[in-house]
């Protein structure tokens, strides 16, 4: 919430708090990732390194520093890192974010993999199918508009016409 609010001295020390309490790597790795979005690269490399030495299986805190070495332009730690992100990629594991894997790999078919692998462990469950509905006794057909973004969002706006038109 104090990041959403833009207060990140006060997150990071709601997190500096928690891990007080309980170094817990996802603790670790939220803190780490605030001060990535915050561009502070060196801490979050830091950071990231700690959450790996707490959890050396970790996929987020990989990915965290993975992108911390780009943003550094840290070539030692992008070399040492680029055979781990291939292997984990081949394992079937959302090792990076397909945007960071540019900056490591040229691979097509390992970018198409990252990117399954990242859309599996995202979004597991596939969305239930709408039932089918016949056509009304008049001919007709029935529309539907579903959409998260109808409320005060430029979809409902530019959606507009469309309605009129239906």
């Amino acid at each position: 919430a104090l990041q959403a609010l833009g207060r990140i001295a006060d997150a990071l020390a709601s997190y500096d708090a928690a891990i007080a309490v309980t170094p817990d790597p996802e603790i670790l790795n939220n803190r780490a990732s605030l001060l990535l979005a915050a561009k502070r690269f060196e801490e979050a490399r830091d950071r990231f390194q700690s959450a790996l030495a707490a959890a050396p299986g970790d996929d987020q805190a990989f990915t965290g520093l993975a992108a911390a070495a780009l943003n550094l332009c840290d070539w030692p730690l992008v070399a040492e890192l680029a055979p781990e992100i291939r292997s984990r990629i081949e394992q079937g594991r959302a090792a990076v974010d397909p945007l960071v894997l540019a900056g490591y790999h040229d691979d097509a078919a390992l970018h198409r993999r990252a990117a399954e692998n990242y859309v599996r462990d995202r979004m597991p469950l596939r969305p239930r199918l709408l039932p089918g509905r016949a056509v009304s006794a008049g001919g007709r057909s029935r529309i539907a508009y579903i959409s998260a973004d109808f409320r005060a969002h430029p979809v409902a706006s530019l959606i507009a016409g469309l309605f009129e038109h239906h």
